[in-house]
């Protein structure tokens, strides 16, 4: 399927229909099933002890690895974004299977098969961008710009005492595990598609805004209406999530892409 099949199928009202849909794909238990009225406490549980959470060792390259993404598509730009790219695409993988599954005493092998599909489809939108290359990231000083970069720093901060869940602003930026929680990330990697716009992947930056934007959803649910009183600053930090996404999706579904040759000069259409 070519880039302008999917840039088209992607603005469709079924592709949207399409994602949320996945939403209701049944979690994978070993023993037992889930309840409706128990779908949140599951997805709490399998989160809070999925495999990511106990690898430490990885919490500090895994916080440096979407900036070092960042802030090498801004020096090198189209030289190595293919690269980057592609590296994206096995980080996205990684986070959609290690920490949406984990051995729980009450259902076993426990997966959360919506979260799995969801962020494999984004992350495949990824290895897109590494096959048609079509984003040009460029440094910005525009107001906006620099807001959502604040905004996304601040959510890859994560300020948040583990497991209590309160604020803690005297958390140190590298020494938590955000960098492997796939809600964290997804706000900067959108701050770097949409500075790029219009040189940009739509199909990239529209896939990533509306699987974040459905996460983001279910996250506000989940922490400010079923756990509110334990998880309400994870509600706060998930804001940015919620918030970058739907706008992402605007931008993606108003702006003119253009098609950047390799001379470096844009060409316009699409």
């Amino acid at each position: 399927m070519s880039y302008d099949v999917l840039l088209r199928v992607t603005r469709r009202w079924y592709f949207l229909v399409f994602l949320l849909a996945l939403q209701f794909v049944p979690p994978y238990t070993e023993r037992g099933s889930v309840r409706g009225e128990d779908m949140g406490r599951f997805i709490f549980l399998v989160l809070s002890k999925a495999p990511v959470m106990t690898l430490e060792s990885l919490f500090l390259p895994l916080k440096l690895l979407p900036i070092g993404v960042f802030a090498l598509a801004l020096i090198l730009k189209r030289r190595v974004f293919r690269v980057l790219a592609a590296l994206s695409f096995c980080y996205f993988i990684f986070l959609a299977l290690f920490q949406n599954m984990a051995q729980t005493e009450e259902y076993g092998l426990s997966i959360i098969t919506s979260n799995v599909l969801s962020v494999a489809l984004l992350a495949f939108s990824w290895m897109l961008e590494a096959w048609v290359h079509r984003t040009h990231p460029r440094p910005s000083l525009r107001g906006t710009h620099l807001i959502l970069l604040a905004v996304a720093l601040f959510a890859l901060w994560y300020p948040v005492d583990l497991p209590s869940f309160r604020p803690d602003f005297r958390a140190g930026f590298f020494s938590n595990p955000a960098g492997l929680f796939v809600c964290m990330v997804i706000p900067l990697y959108l701050t770097m598609l949409l500075w790029a716009v219009p040189e940009v992947n739509f199909v990239t930056l529209r896939v990533t805004g509306y699987v974040g934007a459905i996460l983001g959803f279910w996250n506000a649910l989940n922490n400010f209406l079923i756990f509110p009183q334990l998880l309400w600053w994870n509600g706060v930090l998930h804001l940015p999530l919620l918030g970058i996404s739907l706008y992402a999706v605007f931008v993606s579904l108003r702006a003119e892409p253009r098609v950047v040759t390799e001379s470096g000069y844009p060409s316009g259409g699409r």
